[in-house]
């Protein structure tokens, strides 16, 4: 049942505005930066070398743009000259590694789906990646409806400074009081909105569990995923099947890295290592 408070909220609005991340869609790890480490597994490259080196990447491209949104290319261009022969194929792992992590938000979903049969919608996020990466991961998440997409990167405004907002609403011709913005940032997206005359909404933070265990956040994704398909096969293969499958497959990729093993065997029986081949 939708809450009457929001409700009220939209029905007074001629337009509804979502952030994206943290709102309609969230990350299977407890903290952005668990992507990182993903991406490092599936090369080999150590995992906290590679994640230290990221951040600071970020660092570095955020002090090079000053007060104007980085794009992913900002990012990987400010990385040691170690990993330039990887740079393209370290951006393609990163954005594949998004869309295996992220769902939609369950909690927020119900609220979504009112706005977009009352309302025109479009999503307002401040983040280095482009729309048309965005769009894939709300295809993924099942997110369909919306008009546009503004992304800090592309306006070269933020909401974190309240600029966004300014853009959004000279390009949509709406007066400050016609738009409601919904998001989960207290400053962003409920401070700096009402600050340009903008209603707001603020929703609950989604609670991530800490965890070191990057497998998880993918497979809490997968679970999270909401079902499309009818058929009673393909649902227990989604929900059951394939997660038990892909636990195990990571595990023996594992095994592989950590123990250098250059052959693998499957076999009948149990499993064992020898002479750097792996017998299962």
């Amino acid at each position: 049942m939708l809450d009457q408070k929001i409700k009220n909220k939209i029905d007074r609005s001629a337009t509804v505005s979502f952030d994206i991340f943290d709102t309609i869609i969230c990350r299977g790890c407890s903290k952005p930066d668990d992507v990182f480490n993903i991406i490092a597994r599936q090369i080999n490259i150590k995992e906290q070398k590679f994640h230290d080196d990221r951040v600071e990447a970020e660092r570095k491209a955020r002090n090079r743009k000053g007060k104007r949104e980085i794009t992913l290319y900002d990012i990987y261009e400010c990385l040691p000259d170690e990993y330039l022969p990887l740079k393209n194929k370290l951006i393609e792992l990163e954005i594949h590694a998004e869309e295996k992590i992220v769902y939609r938000n369950r909690k927020l979903i119900e609220i979504y789906e009112y706005c977009i049969k009352e309302k025109r919608v479009i999503l307002i996020s401040d983040m280095y990646l482009d729309s048309n990466v965005i769009k894939r991961l709300l295809d993924i998440c099942g997110i369909f409806g919306f008009e546009k997409i503004y992304v800090s990167c592309e306006c070269g405004r933020k909401k974190s400074d309240g600029s966004l907002f300014e853009h959004v609403l000279k390009e949509e011709n709406l007066k400050p009081q016609d738009l409601l913005h919904i998001g989960d940032n207290l400053k962003a997206d409920y401070i700096n909105a009402k600050r340009k005359g903008i209603a707001a909404h603020l929703i609950q933070k989604t609670v991530k569990n800490e965890t070191k265990e990057n497998d998880l956040s993918i497979l809490k994704a997968f679970v999270e995923r909401e079902l499309t398909n009818e058929n009673p096969y393909y649902n227990f293969g989604f929900r059951y099947l394939g997660p038990a499958i892909y636990g195990y497959v990571s595990w023996v990729q594992q095994q592989l890295v950590k123990r250098q093993i250059n052959k693998i065997f499957f076999l009948p029986g149990k499993a064992s290592l020898l002479n750097k081949h792996l017998i299962l």
